[in-house]
């Protein structure tokens, strides 16, 4: 079962996400320190900058229960775009489905408020997501790469 909540809300998520960030860290091939640094506060005031912007966020919640997993995406109906900000499986839970339920969700979230163009970032070397979202028909478009001093 998913529910959905607003970013008013986000605080209930920050345990996961510091989980997210220890995967990422995991899975990181270049960029382990820039995961242990980066806060949760950060996380906070960057979605608070794009509902300035007129976008809408959404959590969506595994089994109604803030501690299973959760997806979170922002999208912005006028300009047609959505981006799935972050999306997370307790460890003991993945590879039961419970990532496709949550995509599913958001994706047909999305379809409903007629959505066109969807983005996200993956981690270098976290192929696993990489895989994941490509059964979503996501596909790279572009090569960030990133320099930290």
């Amino acid at each position: 079962m998913i529910s959905v909540h607003d970013y008013d809300q986000i605080d209930q998520v920050q345990h996961l996400w510091r989980e997210l960030m220890q995967s990422n860290i995991r899975s990181s091939v270049y960029f382990a320190e820039y995961f242990r640094t980066f806060q949760f506060e950060t996380r906070k005031e960057l979605l608070a900058q794009k509902i300035a912007e007129g976008f809408a966020v959404r959590i969506f919640l595994l089994n109604d229960d803030w501690h299973d997993g959760f997806c979170l995406i922002s999208y912005h109906k006028i300009r047609s775009c959505a981006e799935i900000e972050m999306i997370f499986v307790r460890d003991e839970l993945r590879r039961q489905g419970h990532g496709s339920c949550l995509m599913n969700a958001a994706l047909e979230t999305l379809h409903h408020e007629n959505i066109k163009n969807i983005s996200l970032n993956v981690t270098y070397g976290n192929d696993g997501a990489i895989r994941f979202y490509e059964k979503y028909g996501f596909r790279p478009f572009a090569l960030e790469m990133l320099c930290l001093k």
